[in-house]
């Protein structure tokens, strides 16, 4: 039986109390470092989303393997999740707004207390961070006309790469919407790989654009933490992962009516896979 990948979904890492935290969300530093230490201690190797999904593509199997991935990145992750990270020696993936980088930053930036400014990111790469986008505005992908969506992909790439010096291969949706238009529009941009909020774990290379996440919540400890990496969670939530990829997918107005070909087929049956 070929080996599961958790991909970990976590958006805020703030201490027990803090205001802004969403409880849906977020979770605190607390819970992350004794994640962390049970999957160490049951032998899982912490892998960037590039490392994990070169693995995938080249058919390595990648037993024990899992991946950290922080969305909506702000000056909260260097607060709360770097030093735990750093100090289990673990890398991590984050995945960037572009917009709320740039000065002045694009609308729903974090307050000026909590927002990166470039030379934040760069320190970030600098400590083996690997750095993804989550588009440029965050708007939600599925309600933007064609121009609007190619811009949001390929203008948070190009802005990341050119402030990093580096490749940016990897996207969030925001919001995690996405339809075979997106999809297609995420190929197009040259992403070599996209997380979903869809819940489950990775177990091959057919999904590189819709790559099903586990939610990283407080609860998540123990045995929990052990079924939400086993195939029983993914068997739990097929159902729930099909009727969201439907629903996301209605939910866009702007989906062409033609038979698509080239990047938007694979992404078409990567929405809805055949049984």
């Amino acid at each position: 039986m070929p080996s599961l990948l958790p991909i970990f979904m976590i958006h805020q890492v703030l201490p027990a109390g803090t205001p802004w935290a969403d409880p849906y969300l977020s979770i605190t530093p607390q819970t992350l470092a004794a994640q962390i230490q049970q999957l160490l201690k049951t032998g899982h190797r912490f892998l960037t989303l590039q490392e994990a999904w070169q693995r995938i593509l080249a058919g390595t199997d990648v037993p024990r393997a899992a991946t950290l991935t922080f969305d909506d990145l702000d000056l909260d992750f260097v607060r709360h999740a770097l030093p735990i990270l750093a100090a289990a020696r673990v890398p991590a993936t984050v995945f960037a707004v572009a917009g709320w980088l740039r000065e002045p930053p694009v609308a729903d930036a974090p307050p000026d207390a909590r927002r990166l400014r470039p030379a934040d990111l760069k320190v970030l790469a600098a400590a083996g961070i690997e750095i993804g986008s989550h588009a440029f505005s965050h708007r939600v992908l599925t309600g933007l006309p064609d121009p609007e969506l190619r811009q949001e992909l390929t203008d948070s790439r190009s802005f990341l790469q050119d402030l990093l010096g580096r490749p940016v291969p990897c996207l969030a949706y925001p919001r995690g919407r996405f339809s075979p238009r997106v999809l297609a529009a995420a190929a197009a941009a040259g992403y070599a790989c996209a997380c979903s909020t869809l819940r489950g774990n990775v177990h091959a290379a057919d999904d590189r654009y819709s790559l099903k996440r586990v939610r990283a919540t407080d609860r998540r400890r123990g045995l929990r933490l052990r079924y939400a990496t086993s195939w029983l969670y993914d068997c739990w939530n097929q159902e729930r992962s099909r009727r969201e990829r439907i629903a996301f997918a209605k939910e866009d107005p702007f989906a062409p009516n033609t038979t698509p070909t080239g990047a938007a087929l694979e992404a078409e049956r990567a929405l809805d896979p055949a049984p």
